[in-house]
């Protein structure tokens, strides 16, 4: 059973910064955790329920592909009112800040 369980194991190498074993492809807890961390005073929706909640998520990812961030209203083009309650559809063409390192 063993034997088996270990070819599912992918390893994704080794942090070129710090020499932790990455958990997912170009990510590592250590090194981009931090850096999400240090960028916490950057940024505020203006409420801090939803800033707690996306530093929480930030603090809890293991990959780089799936964590929350918050991108201010102006960033995004092509917004579009999708009249559904104050609901927006919108596009940023900046692209989201997952390559940290």
């Amino acid at each position: 059973m063993e034997q088996d369980s270990a070819k599912f194991n992918v390893g994704y190498g080794k942090c070129i910064n710090c020499s932790t074993e990455q958990s997912s492809v170009r990510w590592c807890n250590v090194c981009d955790v931090k850096v999400l961390k240090e960028n916490f005073g950057n940024w505020t929706s203006g409420n801090p329920i939803i800033d707690n909640f996306i530093k929480f998520n930030q603090l809890s990812e293991t990959g780089n592909v799936e964590y929350l961030e918050y991108i201010d209203f102006e960033q995004f083009d092509f917004v579009e009112n999708t009249n559904k309650g104050g609901a927006f559809s919108t596009i940023s063409l900046e692209g989201s800040s997952m390559d940290l390192g």
